[in-house]
């Protein structure tokens, strides 16, 4: 009887090693996901004029920016993550421009004047 004790002692040791050396945590789990996000908002081009913003129903409510580049009209989730609250900032009739690999983006709003807005999405 005494052997089984052990045996669950170590079972519950190992599993406890396991959790902390070799398994994702949660936290792992989550800056994991920042920073996937903060990597994918680097690659994102945008240049266009805003023309509405909305909550997507159909895709868990992300805050969405529709915006029209040239003929086309485009949609952006960039903003959803982003701790700088740009989705608050961004109006529509502003013209928001983003080069590849960096996470600043010029706005430029109707009467002119350019702001550059920094994405932060929390990814250490």
């Amino acid at each position: 009887m005494k052997s089984y004790y052990y045996l669950i002692a170590l079972i519950v040791l190992g599993g406890i090693i396991y959790f902390i050396y070799v398994s994702d945590t949660p936290i792992n789990l989550v800056q994991k996901s920042l920073c996937k996000t903060e990597e994918m908002a680097k690659a994102e081009i945008i240049n266009g004029m805003v023309v509405n913003k909305t909550l997507d129903t159909d895709n868990h409510n992300y805050r969405t920016v529709i915006y029209k580049d040239g003929d086309r009209v485009r949609r952006t989730y960039i903003f959803d993550l982003d701790l700088n609250e740009g989705f608050e900032i961004v109006k529509i009739g502003d013209s928001i421009i983003k080069e590849s690999g960096v996470l600043e983006i010029t706005i430029v709003n109707q009467s002119g004047e350019n702001y550059k807005h920094s994405l932060r999405f929390g990814c250490k």
